[in-house]
Parts: structure tokens; C-alpha cells; sequence
């Protein structure tokens, strides 16, 4: 039988083009104490870490999970290392909420994380797969083409993906860790900004988010809910 999971707490990082005064294990236990400290737990009570990683070539350190496991208090515990490119911050979570559903884990640590001014990205979406042509257009450049037809099939009309970009935009400021911080966002500023693969303009481009370390637990105690400031309290039952 499934049982319940909830998010205990999260962490994140400033989002910056760079972080000179953390390595790449620092920044990842900097978020992870922050989840912790949100969770209210210590980092002994983690029974298992999963780590998210797009591919190996952003950071241009291979399987980064193995030297990131002291730094995460993985040593001696199970480490499972998530990799579904753009979507792996949301699969990481998916497969630590499935361990604990699943009664695997009681308490899993989910770790997201990206720190691309170690390396080059755009050269390590642009280099050419065996037995395909190159096509050296990046990860929008894949995208749009899918992107073109969703909105052919549906007959969406072509102004939502500015009216979602803008409302997103100004939903994601509400975090002081957000990348972007654009007060006078709005539908119309999105339209009139650059076009870089149709149809996504530089506005609608979704940027990657600050790391993220979310606390899941199994409900030993009163499963937690987020409060509008952010903090997570006990919930009460009746």
C-alpha cells in the first residue's frame, strides 16, 4: 500500500552567472542546510540522497554524484543519481517522493543542482551526437519546433505564451532566490522582446531556476503545509 509523502522544507541558492567563492559541493551543501534547517532536521536523520543532474558536459565533471557524496552525508547511505536533461529538477523530486511513497525511505534528501560557469553549456548542447546530424541550436532550438506544433494541434491563440511568460514572471518574484526580479513585467513587453527561436522570444525563455533542496519524509508525525511565508508548520487535524 502507498503511503504519504510531504515536502518537510527547501533550500535554494542566489542565482548567479557565478559563484567564485563555493566549488561545486559547497554550493549543493549550502542549499541542502538550508533545507534542512527548514525541515528542522539534521543532516544524520537523512536516510538517502537522490541527485538531479542534466548532462555530465555542463559542469564538465563526470557522474558528480560520487565526489558530492561527503559534502550531501551520503557516505554510507543509498545515492541515486537522476538524469533526465532539462527536466530533471522536477523528475528528482518525483523519484524521491516514489521512495518514500513506496516505503523504501522514510526521510530522502532530493538534490537539484546546476553550476555552468564551470564549464561551457552551449558548447555541450551543440556538439554532435554519433550517427545524427549537428544541429548547433541549443536547447530552444529543440524545443521550438515542438513548441510550433502543440500550437498547430491545438489552435492555441498566439498570445498565451506571452500572457503565461508574464504571469510567471511576476508569480516567481514573490522568491527572494528567483533568477529574475522584473517588477513591470507584462504581456505586452514579452511580445515586443526579441525573437530568438520561433516562437520563443527572449521574455518567454524559461531560465533555470535557483537550486532547490527539498526534505521529503514519510508522515512518522503530522504531515507539515506550507505557509504564505514560506515556512512550513505542522498541520492540524480534527
Amino acid at each position: 500500500m502507498k503511503r504519504r509523502a510531504a515536502v518537510l522544507g527547501t533550500g535554494q541558492t542566489h542565482h548567479r552567472s557565478k559563484r567564485l567563492d563555493v566549488s561545486i559541493a559547497g554550493l549543493c551543501r549550502e542549499a541542502a542546510d538550508r533545507a534542512l534547517a527548514d525541515a528542522g532536521l539534521a543532516i544524520d536523520e537523512i536516510d538517502a540522497v537522490v541527485l538531479g543532474k542534466a548532462p555530465d558536459l555542463f559542469e564538465g565533471v563526470m557522474m558528480p554524484e560520487l565526489y558530492l557524496a561527503d559534502a550531501l552525508g551520503a557516505v554510507g547511505k543509498p545515492l541515486l543519481r537522476v538524469h533526465t536533461a532539462g527536466s530533471v529538477g522536477g523528475a528528482t523530486g518525483i523519484v524521491a517522493t516514489s521512495l518514500v511513497q513506496a516505503g523504501v525511505h522514510s526521510k530522502v534528501l532530493a538534490v537539484a543542482f546546476e553550476k555552468q560557469s564551470e564549464s561551457n553549456a552551449m558548447w555541450a548542447l551543440s556538439i554532435a551526437p554519433p550517427f545524427s546530424m549537428p544541429v548547433l541550436a541549443g536547447a530552444g532550438g529543440y524545443f521550438a519546433p515542438h513548441i510550433r506544433s502543440y500550437i498547430r494541434r491545438s489552435q492555441a491563440p498566439g498570445h498565451i505564451g506571452a500572457m503565461v511568460a508574464a504571469k510567471d514572471r511576476r508569480n516567481g518574484a514573490r522568491n527572494e532566490y528567483a533568477h529574475l526580479h522584473l517588477e513591470d513585467i507584462s504581456m505586452e513587453k514579452v511580445e515586443e522582446s526579441p525573437m530568438l527561436w520561433d516562437p520563443i522570444r527572449r521574455s518567454c525563455w524559461a531560465t533555470k531556476p535557483p537550486l532547490k533542496r527539498p526534505a521529503i519524509r514519510s508522515p512518522g508525525s503530522a504531515p507539515r503545509r506550507c505557509a504564505p511565508s514560506r515556512r512550513c508548520s505542522p498541520a492540524r487535524t480534527t
